[in-house]
């Protein structure tokens, strides 16, 4: 998610910054999903076309699928595990800046 030379983040109003700030970890959330699935390709030497073929689906599907500007379901992402000889470990852990406000949030 990205601004023009015409916005300022300043300008903006106290919620549109935590929309944007959002935004952008949503972003960062979908690349540190997808970098494994092309981690293990490389390690594989696999190309997306081939991914596609062990999938049987296109090839535009699997790159829309690996772009990290686009969202995926969570099928996807197991079923993309699945052809490469995977298994996904999911974590979750709390984030070291939360606030006793978002503390507060939270437990309501």
């Amino acid at each position: 998610m990205t601004f023009s030379g015409r916005f300022s983040e300043g300008a903006l109003t106290a919620e549109a910054r935590e929309r944007l700030a959002r935004g952008q970890r949503q972003a960062a959330f979908m690349q540190a999903v997808k970098q494994p699935l092309y981690q293990e390709m490389a390690a594989q030497g696999l190309t997306v076309t081939k991914l596609a073929e062990r999938l049987g689906v296109t090839k535009g599907a699997v790159s829309r699928a690996l772009n990290p500007d686009n969202n995926i379901e969570v099928f996807t992402l197991f079923t993309m595990a699945e052809a490469l000889g995977c298994e996904w470990q999911v974590s979750l852990r709390r984030r070291d800046n939360t606030s006793d406000e978002d503390e507060r949030r939270l437990r309501s």
